[in-house]
């Protein structure tokens, strides 16, 4: 059977979708965890250094 170009088109495009969705989800996820963790670092509090509490 031969399959023309719109059919391949359409073909293809019902594989890449439901991968494009899933690595959006993924990215969207992994940006949340690092600002997560980006904020949690700045949100911090400085510890001194041990040379600088003894002057």
């Amino acid at each position: 059977m031969f399959i023309d170009s719109d059919d391949n088109f359409v073909i293809t495009s019902l594989n890449v979708k439901p991968a494009m969705a899933i690595n959006m989800n993924n990215a969207l996820r992994t940006l949340e965890e690092r600002a997560k963790a980006t904020t949690t670092l700045l949100c911090a509090k400085p510890v001194a250094a041990s040379h600088e509490s003894a002057m």
